[in-house]
């Protein structure tokens, strides 16, 4: 028996989204998919799961991770290019800092067990940091993406000690 009963895939349309909602059906997951579909795609969206085409920065976003009650959230929906980012940062902002401050908000009124967050490694840190990268090097976000993406991984872990929510980050 899987230790998680029902799992919410945030940007589930999307290349490893999708991968992901693959992986957790065939280990008989009860999966819900949540997808804009900016860059997600429709032949990517597997048809065991529940799809809701909905923004995370919808502010029905919250309720509807309540309604659903995941026992885990994989959160991979964000605004991934990296260079509109540099022109647009409010754009880049709202969608991977308000948003992920939706899924937070929706995790902690759903009682969801745990958060699995999709980061970033590159734009983490410097160009003349080596690679691969030591968990103990201090991040450096080199971009308004890897501020954002920085932002979401100490929301998160304030979420852990206000709300108790454990989370992953995935760098």
């Amino acid at each position: 028996m899987p230790k998680y009963k029902k799992a919410l895939v945030t940007g589930g349309a999307g290349f490893i989204g999708s991968h992901i909602v693959d992986e957790l059906i065939r280990r008989r997951i009860r999966v819900y998919v949540v997808d804009d579909m900016s860059s997600g795609k429709k032949a990517n969206i597997n048809p065991n799961a529940r799809f809701y085409k909905m923004s995370v920065t919808n502010p029905n976003f919250p309720k509807l991770v309540k309604r659903l009650k995941p026992d885990v959230i994989f959160h991979l929906a964000a605004h991934l290019d990296v260079s509109t980012s540099v022109i647009k940062p409010e754009k880049d902002a709202k969608i991977n800092v308000l948003g992920s401050l939706n899924v937070i908000q929706g995790a902690n009124m759903a009682g969801t067990k745990k958060i699995i967050f999709a980061s970033t490694g590159g734009a983490m840190y410097s160009d003349g940091d080596r690679t691969p990268w030591a968990e103990k090097l201090h991040p450096r976000p080199m971009s308004p993406y890897a501020v954002a993406k920085r932002a979401t991984e100490l929301y998160l872990d304030y979420a852990h000690a206000q709300y108790g929510i454990p989370y992953v980050v995935l760098r």
